[in-house]
């Protein structure tokens, strides 16, 4: 079967073909989104070597399954999406123009060909929707609100030298995310790695930024010998909701960052991707953010340079869309449906999207006291008030 008959099946996902995500726990997953169980008993780098796993019996079985057509019980995420109307990781990775799959994916012979890693949860911040496999500022707040944590070590790395090992001639792309990946020097001497013995000028990469750091000069001249660097700069509001969200940092900051990053397109071969993870905590200030995107960025909000890709959080379960009673979703839907930006195809597609997803299940009844408790601890810790910033909408939530 050629693969463009197979990215029509509605289970095929090229990434298991030419892809490993690294988390900093040393789990390793065909991607960031799959969910597995059993990962830290047979998938990860304190047991095996990468091309182990890659050429384990689970990831055979997970590629015949899907040549077959068969639904993949890790990546319901994706599906999710493509339910409520949205454009899945899957389907967008199918189709990508920067990995294309014909250059990159032998369905007899996988070859990892790209890798993302998540090497430290050494972050700067306590974002709300992040755990302390990402953040170990979570660590100690986790385990007061769920009275346990994603992780078993306060502070975490994946195993560099492992990583090391499969880096060869075949790579074609590095995505960095963290923690925060410019408070990560390991990230850097695998730069340094690269560029002393390939040839980088194949090879492109995507750093995953919370927008609260800037690259250092060094690094930027680095990123020079490289095919082109994307940034996914986080983009999750503005103002008191920015700081609410990516809590200890101030929005003012990281406009600045955030400006400084879009200006390096005049330095470096480089894409933007604007990325919006929309929740209960966001939502109601979705075309807020667009207003700023127009004044600041384009009024495109998809060109060759820069993007703007919300996509609906999925965990924490409570913190997503799904999770609202139903009289705050239509009075939700009402705004978003009214907004002069629906103008805007793209922006009203997402709309579309997000209010489809809103409503597709309904999970307010099994999240309200997670909800309630998660909401009342973190704003005590963090001296913050919820219903201060969002009020309007949420008065009487709980």
């Amino acid at each position: 079967m050629s693969i463009e008959n197979l990215k029509k099946n509605g289970s095929f996902c090229s990434m298991i073909w030419n892809h490993m995500f690294f988390l900093t726990n040393n789990i390793v997953k065909p991607c960031c989104r799959f969910e597995y169980e059993k990962f830290d008993k047979i998938l990860n780098l304190d047991n095996f070597e990468v091309n182990d796993i890659f050429y384990s019996e689970f990831y055979k079985k997970t590629r015949e399954k899907m040549l077959k057509g068969e639904k993949i019980d890790g990546c319901k995420r994706c599906y999710e999406e493509e339910e409520s109307g949205k454009k899945s990781l899957r389907q967008r990775y199918n189709d990508s123009s920067y990995i294309k799959i014909e250059e990159t994916v032998d369905l007899n012979k996988p070859k990892i060909k790209w890798i993302e890693l998540s090497f430290s949860n050494n972050c700067n911040l306590k974002c709300r929707m992040c755990d302390s496999r990402y953040s170990y500022k979570w660590y100690d707040e986790e385990k007061e609100i769920f009275g346990k944590t994603f992780i078993k070590n306060k502070r975490s790395y994946v195993n560099l030298n492992k990583i090391l090992k499969i880096i060869d001639d075949n790579i074609v792309h590095i995505k960095f995310t963290g923690g925060e990946p410019f408070l990560i020097k390991e990230y850097e001497r695998i730069i340094d790695y690269l560029i002393d013995n390939y040839d980088v000028s194949k090879i492109f990469l995507n750093y995953n930024t919370n927008c609260t750091i800037r690259p250092k000069d060094d690094l930027i001249k680095k990123w020079k010998k490289f095919k082109f660097v994307e940034f996914a700069l986080s983009f999750d509001g503005i103002d008191d909701v920015w700081e609410y969200i990516r809590y200890p940092s101030k929005w003012k900051t990281v406009e600045k960052n955030i400006k400084f990053f879009y200006s390096l397109k005049d330095t470096i071969n480089s894409k933007y991707v604007f990325r919006s993870t929309i929740s209960i905590l966001n939502i109601v200030n979705f075309h807020q953010m667009l207003d700023w995107w127009k004044e600041n960025i384009s009024e495109n909000f998809h060109s060759e340079i820069s993007t703007f890709n919300p996509t609906h959080l999925t965990f924490p379960s409570f913190l997503n869309l799904q999770s609202l009673p139903k009289e705050k979703k239509h009075k939700i839907k009402d705004y978003l449906l009214n907004h002069k930006n629906n103008e805007n195809e793209i922006i009203r597609k997402y709309v579309d999207h997000f209010v489809n997803f809103m409503f597709f299940k309904d999970r307010y009844e099994q999240n309200k006291e997670m909800l309630k408790k998660y909401i009342m601890i973190t704003d005590k810790n963090r001296n913050q008030d919820f219903f201060r910033i969002y009020n309007k909408f949420y008065e009487g939530l709980f």
